[in-house]
């Protein structure tokens, strides 16, 4: 385990942030299936069989579960190949915060040289990817954004706030929306409005106000182009003016955005 996994999933209530109880999984092989879920009803059938892998397996069976639910686009599969092998290990972590919460899991993925981790929650159900289509209405989810969330609804680098789980997303995008309403009118860079009821955000970063949105105004490619909103700076990405697309922020689809994100880790 690297050291900023065990730093960050520390126990003890006299430790600010600590969690109050941690179950790593992968090396709890005596545990069975019937003790897992009654000691974590959410723990997903697969990730607990996961669990019961060799390190090396558990690598190269989630790599393999990428491939084949995410839509196959060659600098895409590079960008997440590259991830995958900065990546030492995969672990399924059983947690809680406070000894009166339900147990949580998640799959954290350690990478090399204690350079950080990412952490993912459970799947999507069938259920919350529905009623997230119905809420979007006539503006059509991103396919490649909702094949993520058939891995991760929610998903996040060492302590980042990260992608908001799609169950919260109406209530977080009506946050967002306020917000803009509150504070001088958002524009384009030529000095035309922006349609806030068009921006759905999807990422926050660290809980503060800088979040990537689906834009409804922009379809670089048959989908939602991805934009950044700084509220220090109260501006958007203008894809209309893409520029250097680090610079900028302004991404043709979820998983360039994505694929940025797998990129820049924070280290200690």
């Amino acid at each position: 385990m690297n050291k900023n996994v065990a730093r960050y999933f520390q126990t003890g209530l006299e430790q600010t942030g600590a969690f109050y109880e941690v179950i790593a999984l992968h090396e709890h092989p005596e545990i069975d299936w019937s003790e897992a879920t009654s000691l974590c009803p959410l723990l997903p059938r697969g990730w607990y069989e996961l669990a019961q892998l060799a390190p090396a397996m558990r690598l190269e069976f989630v790599r393999g579960y990428w491939a084949s639910v995410l839509p196959f686009r060659p600098h895409i599969n590079a960008g997440i190949d590259t991830f995958f092998a900065t990546c030492d290990e995969i672990g399924i972590f059983l947690t809680r915060r406070l000894a009166t919460d339900p147990l949580l899991p998640h799959l954290v993925y350690e990478l090399a040289n204690d350079k950080g981790f990412f952490q993912g929650f459970i799947p999507a159900s069938d259920d919350q990817i529905a009623s997230l289509e119905r809420w979007m209405g006539e503006f059509r989810v991103p396919t490649d954004y909702l094949a993520f969330l058939r891995i991760h609804n929610g998903f996040a680098k060492v302590s980042d706030t990260g992608l908001i789980p799609c169950q919260d997303l109406p209530k977080e995008t009506k946050i967002f929306r306020d917000k803009l309403l509150q504070g001088p009118p958002l524009l384009w860079a030529n000095g035309e409005g922006v349609h806030i009821d068009h921006l759905f955000p999807f990422y926050q970063s660290f809980g503060m106000e800088f979040y990537q949105c689906f834009c409804a105004d922009w379809y670089p490619e048959q989908e939602m182009g991805t934009l950044y909103y700084s509220g220090d700076a109260h501006t958007i990405s203008d894809y209309r003016h893409r520029g250097d697309v680090i610079d900028n922020l302004a991404f043709p689809t979820f998983l360039d955005w994505l694929v940025f994100y797998l990129e820049t880790v924070v280290t200690e």
